[in-house]
């Protein structure tokens, strides 16, 4: 680790905060590489552009807010992949932002000391200690916290030996040159009636080949079915240990420096509410729904009907 790089990247997190239009929560993120020299890449938790042509400052979308968090925004900036690189950010990451960067293949995160004082680590701590923390661990990913004024970096966890999980619940597939998204999604559908997916068209970036994505609901790095279903899932409350299969797609082609073709998704079911922000945020002007029934989140359809002016809606 280059202790140089940690700085400079969190004092560019640092300096863009005020950037963000949030009202009350002002957190920025930057990514970047503790090993070697690479671009940083900076980011507030931010609205996309497309909601902020049509909604108001506060207004919800289903149960989320408009804000792609700052950890997230960050990663989607990225056009190289996201594997193996670093994380700076203000504030406590909350459990969403742990498993979109586990997701990433993000081996480090950076907390700016100054943020455990703050509101989301006040409001969120025990979410922050128990789950938050709990998903990095387990994904091996290390996390620090950086006192700027006394240059130090403190290890709070930092697991003897960093893995790279490769994330479960993903699978390439060929297609053909006639194959559509919607007659594939009808084929999967049928194949998993039950398993909440998402799939999407991408290309292999060493044989050039449009090939398919599929993206399972599944849990972090590192959490078993048994510990889940026994110890863990009976005490979620705002946030839950499963990751969303759409934005699992998402971080997925992320962490391999891959693009989604023709900016269009097909889920199984409809995605939750902070999924299709997500999915907004990322670039995805279309999706294709299977099943007019949620994942998981009971305002998934509201959700939806309010981003019908900014996404295209196609159901099966």
């Amino acid at each position: 680790m280059n202790p140089d790089a940690v700085f400079s990247a969190m004092q560019h997190a640092v300096d863009c905060v005020h950037l963000s239009e949030h009202p009350v929560n002002k957190i920025s993120a930057c990514l970047f590489s503790p090993f070697e020299k690479r671009e940083e890449l900076s980011s507030t938790n931010i609205r996309p552009a497309q909601l902020r042509n049509e909604f108001a400052l506060n207004e919800r979308i289903g149960i989320s807010s408009q804000y792609l968090h700052a950890e997230t925004a960050t990663l989607f900036q990225s056009h190289a992949s996201t594997d193996g690189m670093a994380i700076a950010v203000t504030d406590p990451f909350c459990p969403n932002c742990a498993k979109n960067m586990a997701e990433a293949g993000i081996r480090s995160i950076f907390i700016d000391s100054k943020g455990l004082d703050k509101d989301f680590a006040k409001r969120r701590g025990p979410d922050f200690e128990s789950m938050s923390l709990t998903i990095a661990l387990k994904a091996g990913i290390n996390v620090f916290i950086v006192n700027r004024k006394e240059q130090s970096i403190t290890p709070v966890t930092n697991p003897p030996h960093t893995t790279r999980p490769s994330p479960s619940g993903i699978e390439f597939f060929d297609i053909d040159p006639n194959d559509t998204l919607s007659n594939i999604l009808k084929e999967f559908l049928e194949r998993l009636p039950e398993q909440p997916f998402t799939i999407g068209f991408t290309t292999d970036l060493k044989t050039k080949k449009r090939i398919g994505i599929l993206a399972i609901e599944s849990l972090p790095p590192g959490f078993t079915p048994e510990h889940y279903q026994d110890s863990l899932k009976p005490h979620e409350g705002k946030y839950r240990y499963p990751i969303d299969p759409l934005n699992k797609l998402l971080f997925a082609l992320k962490r391999q420096g891959m693009q989604l073709d023709n900016d269009t998704l097909a889920s199984s079911h409809t995605p939750s509410s902070r999924a299709l922000v997500n999915a907004v945020g990322f670039g995805t002007k279309e999706i294709l729904i299977g099943k007019d029934t949620p994942e998981h989140d009971p305002y998934a359809r509201s959700a939806l009907e309010a981003l019908n002016h900014v996404l295209k809606i196609v159901q099966l």
